[in-house]
């Protein structure tokens, strides 16, 4: 009997469910299959036949997680979409709110909270507004999943995918900290571009041209979608696949084709920040033509940062390729 596959099938369908529900699931699973395969075998050792007959009668394994699933509602975006929804939902919402506040902390720190209620107002109207943005775009992105047929897993049992090894899987931990991350420095550059600076001849003085900046509102706004469906995306898959490494390696794409333009052009640097850079550092002109130009410093950081992270998911997705 192929017991691998029977992993496999198991591990298909607990991988969709909550992680409080997967051990006792597994259980029960491997209980319903020894059962079921007696059942029809007899005293008979089973073969591998009888196995795929088995677990075809139990269905995909998007079906079957979907009966251990709570949630009925599911018109909008059903199986086998709904599961991974609900989940990466709550992990962006979450994450909206921790970068939000975050953010607003961080500004509030740099204004020395004068006025507190705005603060609070600030912060209020940017998790309204966070998650009115996060909660539509994915629950768009999912019912088109759901309208077009578009497959997250390949069903049937010659297409199961195998379990994963340890240091392939990936810990939910890692994409909820891309996730939160993208969210706070989209809410940085959006709502608090002021709190990136510097304090400069006894003054604190935004590094950016905030006018210019929020005139660049989109492309700072598509920026932190693309980032935030990567990561979201790497939840779902839950291991390094190259599949994951080619979605990366778009999302990485546009993500350059996007922040060129946001931060090209010397005319996003705060021309104030330029002239008290010009007093403070004047004597040591590498620190000042550096800071002068922040913007192309923050693009190179950005870059080589993409670039490393697309050349590390590929290694890894072609490491543990089968």
């Amino acid at each position: 009997m192929n017991n691998d596959l029977v992993e496999r099938y198991i591990y298909a369908v607990t991988r969709q469910l909550p992680h409080k529900l997967r051990g006792d699931v597994e259980l029960e699973l491997r209980g319903l299959v020894e059962d079921m395969l007696e059942a029809r075998c007899g005293e008979m050792p089973p073969t591998e036949q009888d196995l795929r007959v088995v677990l075809a009668e139990l269905g995909t394994p998007s079906e079957l997680a979907g009966r251990y699933s709570s949630d009925k509602n599911q018109l909008l975006i059903g199986p086998p979409y709904f599961a991974s929804y609900k989940l990466v939902l709550q992990i962006v919402m979450g994450s909206m709110v921790f970068g939000l506040t975050v953010a607003t902390v961080v500004g509030g720190v740099s204004d020395g909270f004068d006025v507190w209620y705005r603060v609070a107002l600030t912060w209020l109207g940017s998790v309204m507004s966070g998650l009115c943005v996060g909660f539509t775009w994915i629950t768009v992105m999912f019912a088109q999943f759901q309208r077009h047929g578009v497959k997250l897993d390949e069903e049937g049992l010659d297409a199961l995918p195998p379990v994963p090894q340890n240091k392939e899987r990936i810990k939910p931990i890692e994409p909820v900290i891309g996730i939160i991350l993208s969210a706070v420095f989209m809410v940085l550059l959006l709502a608090l571009p002021q709190v990136l600076g510097g304090w400069l001849n006894e003054q604190w003085i935004p590094a950016f041209d905030i006018a210019v900046l929020r005139e660049r509102w989109l492309l700072v706004l598509l920026t932190g979608v693309v980032s935030i469906g990567v990561h979201g995306f790497a939840l779902v898959e839950g291991r390094r696949t190259m599949r994951l490494a080619l979605v990366n390696l778009a999302g990485n794409l546009v993500s350059v084709a996007l922040y060129i333009p946001l931060f090209g052009g010397g005319n996003i640097v705060n021309p104030a920040f330029r002239q008290a850079v010009g007093q403070v550092f004047g004597a040591d002109v590498f620190v000042a033509n550096l800071l002068q130009n922040v913007n192309l410093a923050f693009l190179g950081v950005i870059l080589f940062a993409l670039v490393l992270d697309s050349a590390t998911t590929l290694y890894e997705a072609a490491k543990y390729r089968r």
